[in-house]
């Protein structure tokens, strides 16, 4: 366990009693991770890496550097990076390159059409522990290597016959960009997006139901071409035998949206979540009244996203900034009775906001992105013994933190806008004009 710094140098001065951003890029002290098993970051040069368990994994895949926090996911599909041992490559040839690829490495595989006027298609083992009614995200990295065509990222269930429940995605080679979608055969199409990294490549995603019609047992991820954009899958046309795309990372992950990177080789691999503690809670904390600073950006925005939760590890009693699907909320809740929810306004995903509130008896108060707070005059605060980050157990920010103030006083209201600014967050507001808005 790392010792804690709080800004004890400022014992008499209202500046935060914890100050963490990880924004500079740098693990914060004061911070426990437990997460065991296989997992991956972006790092600052942009390259996938490796975390060590146990560790802060300071991401920038969203191009910021921030704590990633993620549920548990699992990888379905297997020889996530060897596309040329997937069982099913139909007129696509496979060959090695000299490629900087994401994770850093040269020599891996491009998929190139060969010259046959029919469908060219790569597709994946298929995954028969996917139930048919079961919401799949898929992904894979590419970069141009003077495609030919459209790329096709779809999803289809797995029957004896035929792709049934398809969902399709179409991108553009040359810049990546999501160009249309596509359902076939009973899918339920949910969503699709790209992400540029650096050195040319892009992630694409596509989700939805799948395996729904026709006998379905499971879902494959389908990586094809196609010479527009309409459609639901491949079509014909006659390739070069010499153009094509550089591909690497294929996922397939139980859920609504994607989470990072998770390599497989023969077997699915599971990553764990990141259950991210403050230690030493007793040091900081101040009971009856308080305030706090979270800046995040989610990768999603539906349910409940924790950011930081003060709680007795049970559900009956508890202080958090959280997202509520779109709504940036302060949440109260003591002896198992809701005190106050309070909806400061509206998120997006993958977009950051700075949530403030503070707390004290019969008085909370909420400022989202240095906008006018909102209150609450009726309510009980708990007793709490514990900090997380992130979690509150049960549900996961999956995004980022960037960074976080705690103080040991109700801030007044007129002061929530300051402290929810983008100066305020990393405590740079003159001491002066700190101490003369904050009592």
């Amino acid at each position: 366990m790392i010792e804690p710094i709080f800004n004890s140098a400022f014992a008499g001065r209202n500046f935060p009693n914890v100050s963490l951003n990880w924004k500079t890029g740098a693990a914060q002290l004061g911070v426990d991770v437990t997460r065991a098993g296989v997992s991956t970051f972006v790092g600052s040069d942009g390259f996938v890496q490796s975390a060590i368990a146990d560790t802060q994994r300071i991401d920038y895949s969203a191009g910021a550097a921030g704590l990633l926090i993620e549920e548990s996911r699992t990888n379905l599909l297997t020889n996530s990076e060897d596309f040329s041992s997937w069982p099913s490559l139909v007129r696509v040839g496979t060959s090695s390159t000299n490629t900087l690829f994401p994770d850093g490495q040269t020599n891996d595989v491009a998929l190139i059409p060969d010259t046959v006027n029919n469908i060219h298609l790569a597709s994946s083992n298929i995954q028969t522990s996917v139930a048919v009614t079961s919401t799949v995200t898929g992904s894979f990295w590419f970069k141009n290597n003077n495609s030919p065509a459209f790329i096709v990222l779809f999803l289809s269930g797995d029957s004896a016959t035929s792709s049934n429940g398809r969902v399709a995605a179409f991108f553009d080679p040359t810049t990546g960009n999501l160009e249309n979608t596509g359902v076939a055969n009973g899918g339920i199409f949910v969503s699709a997006s790209s992400r540029a990294f650096a050195n040319g490549w892009y992630r694409l995603f596509v989700t939805g139901i799948v395996g729904s019609a026709g006998g379905a047992t499971g879902c494959r991820l389908n990586v094809g071409f196609r010479s527009n954009s309409n459609g639901s899958g491949p079509n014909a046309f006659a390739g070069n035998d010499v153009g094509g795309i550089y591909v690497w990372g294929a996922q397939i992950e139980e859920g609504a949206f994607p989470t990072s990177y998770i390599p497989t080789t023969t077997t699915a691999i599971t990553r764990s979540s990141d259950v991210v503690t403050l230690p030493n809670f007793s040091n900081f904390w101040r009971a009856g009244k308080g305030s706090a600073l979270v800046r995040a950006r989610p990768s999603a925005v539906s349910g409940i996203r924790p950011l930081l939760q003060f709680d007795d590890s049970t559900a009956d009693n508890i202080i958090t900034l959280r997202g509520n699907a779109a709504n940036p909320e302060l949440y109260v809740r003591n002896g198992g009775v809701d005190q106050a929810q309070i909806d400061a306004g509206t998120i997006a995903a993958n977009t950051s906001y700075r949530l403030a509130g503070a707390w004290a008896e019969n008085s909370c108060a909420a400022s989202l992105n240095s906008g006018a707070p909102v209150l609450d005059g009726v309510a009980t605060i708990p007793t709490v013994t514990q900090a997380r980050l992130g979690s509150d157990g049960t549900n996961y920010l999956n995004g980022h933190i960037e960074a976080i103030e705690y103080y040991d006083k109700r801030i007044p209201n007129s002061a929530l806008q300051v402290v929810s600014s983008a100066a305020g967050y990393q405590s740079i507001i003159g001491s002066v004009f700190r101490d003369a808005i904050i009592s």
